[in-house]
């Protein structure tokens, strides 16, 4: 079974501009690593704003927003 997410629409700070398309690549090879998602298709996943270090790497960036779809999907957040 698998879960798919058609689209991310991801709302980054100011300043992130040179780093969202590789950002939006690595979140969803994260969720794509992740076990345990239900399966299903989700038309609107509901995630509280998750704050971000810009210090740290975008792959460490991109793991923390994957948690929390994650953890948004594991909680009803969608569907």
């Amino acid at each position: 079974m698998t879960t798919e997410i058609g689209q991310l629409d991801l709302r980054l700070p100011t300043g992130f501009e040179a780093r969202a398309q590789r950002l939006a690549r690595l979140v969803g090879e994260a969720l794509a690593r992740r076990e345990g998602l239900p399966g299903g298709q989700y038309d609107v996943i509901r995630v509280a704003p998750v704050r971000v270090d810009a210090r740290r790497s975008d792959r460490a960036i991109a793991e923390h927003i994957a948690q929390s779809i994650h953890s948004a999907i594991q909680q009803g957040g969608g569907k």
